[in-house]
């Protein structure tokens, strides 16, 4: 009679056990990490921030760029792109003090950037930007075409130049 004692007490600690880990399972199942992607409105009135999760078999900042050219979820939100521009390469350059992203799109992107309708381009690469910003450290972004640089303004922007990520004064 007390053999089956002691077993039943190492059953319920087994049990025990087994609920506790499943639990926690579900808990870090359940809340996976959500990142923030910015798209503009249909009107280009202003950024809207939609949290999704990013599926990481390739790297962080590839998977965050990729996931962000499928375009919002969101019906009154839209991806101000042509819809054959690609990404070919995501690269983070970790260089000091500051860290870069660059992204090599196809060469549809470079007709894209220097086609005459500045607004979507605009709009895009704030979009891209504020992405970028908000779910990494990088301070530059360069956006490339073919690898190699695009030389052509949009707005104020040059870009041949890195994109800043932030605001005011270099630190």
């Amino acid at each position: 009679m007390n053999r089956f004692k002691d077993y039943r007490i190492y059953f319920l600690l087994a049990t025990l056990m087994l609920i506790i880990i499943i639990l926690l399972g579900i808990i870090f199942l359940a809340n996976p990490s959500r990142h923030s992607f910015y798209y503009p409105d249909e009107k280009f009135s202003r950024l809207f921030v939609e949290k999704r999760t990013i599926d990481l078999s390739q790297t962080f900042e590839e998977a965050l760029v990729k996931e962000y050219m499928l375009g919002p979820i969101r019906y009154d939100l839209k991806l101000p792109t042509a819809a054959n521009i690609r990404v070919y390469s995501v690269w983070l350059i970790p260089s000091e003090p500051e860290k870069t992203i660059a992204i090599n799109f196809n060469e549809d992107f470079r007709k894209f950037v220097l086609s005459t309708n500045t607004e979507d381009i605009t709009w895009f690469i704030r979009g891209l930007s504020e992405t970028i910003k908000a779910n990494t450290k990088a301070k530059k972004l360069y956006l490339l075409s073919e690898n190699r640089m695009i030389y052509g303004r949009v707005e104020k922007l040059n870009l041949a130049y890195p994109i800043r990520l932030y605001e005011g004064k270099k630190k």
